[in-house]
């Protein structure tokens, strides 16, 4: 059997603001990686929106797309997040694309429920697209080590009953791969029959964050998946 010839995708890497290191985008250049994930944390906005601002011109000089994800602490309450995911979107024009919350079906990250996430998702897109018609929201950023398929179906079940269905919460699927490359897309295909729009792997590595992965490989296996846009890998060894 012939492989179907790959789609172009982008490839780079997701970190978030105590990882920044000076000559970070220089060698993504280097490395042939056009694109990096950002985090921004709600209850440390001031630092970590300096810190993007001071990124975004260097970023741009060696041609890599900054995606910011805008989120907070497990405990802490969702009020007012949306109305601060729409201002920090209108002060980061230059940023395309923000990832909404992080790992939500993991505990770590999230103690609401399936439904109050998809509410924030929901509320935030909205305020986000009122204020950044161009801007692109994605949702979830799911944990693929804490049954995502699972959580994926409860709130695609919930966001067709309150909202007519996932397409109008969010723009695209955010996913984590931290699974073998064949795993990652075996993954990546299931969620694919659940969205039928597009997939980023915003965050990519081995069965556990803090082991590597084939990262050539796992390009290679995605990059067979029409719906997926990019693949970052978290703490790239490469």
């Amino acid at each position: 059997m012939i492989d179907a010839p790959p789609v172009i995708i982008q490839t780079g890497i997701a970190v978030q603001s105590w990882d920044y290191r000076r000559d970070m985008f220089e060698r993504m250049l280097q490395a042939g990686m056009t694109g990096a994930r950002l985090s921004l944390f709600r209850n440390n906005a001031v630092h970590d929106l300096d810190v993007i601002n001071q990124e975004l011109p260097v970023a741009k000089r060696n041609r890599v797309e900054i995606v910011v994800n805008l989120t907070q602490q497990a405990e802490e309450s969702t009020i007012g997040f949306s109305a601060w995911a729409a201002d920090m979107a209108l002060q980061l024009p230059q940023v395309k694309r923000f990832v909404i919350g992080n790992e939500p079906n993991s505990w770590m990250f999230w103690h609401g429920s399936v439904g109050q996430y998809v509410d924030m998702l929901a509320a935030t897109t909205k305020a986000i697209h009122r204020v950044r018609p161009d801007a692109i929201v994605s949702g979830f950023g799911l944990d693929s080590t804490h049954a995502p398929l699972n959580y994926l179906i409860v709130a695609k079940r919930y966001a067709e009953q309150h909202y007519g269905g996932l397409d109008k919460v969010m723009d695209t699927l955010s996913i984590h791969a931290y699974a073998s490359p064949a795993h990652a897309a075996i993954l990546a295909r299931q969620f694919g029959q659940l969205w039928q729009g597009p997939i980023n792997v915003d965050e990519a590595g081995g069965p556990h964050a803090t082991h590597s992965t084939n990262e050539r490989r796992m390009i290679q296996l995605l990059a067979q998946i029409p719906q997926i846009q990019n693949v970052f890998f978290y703490r790239s060894k490469s």
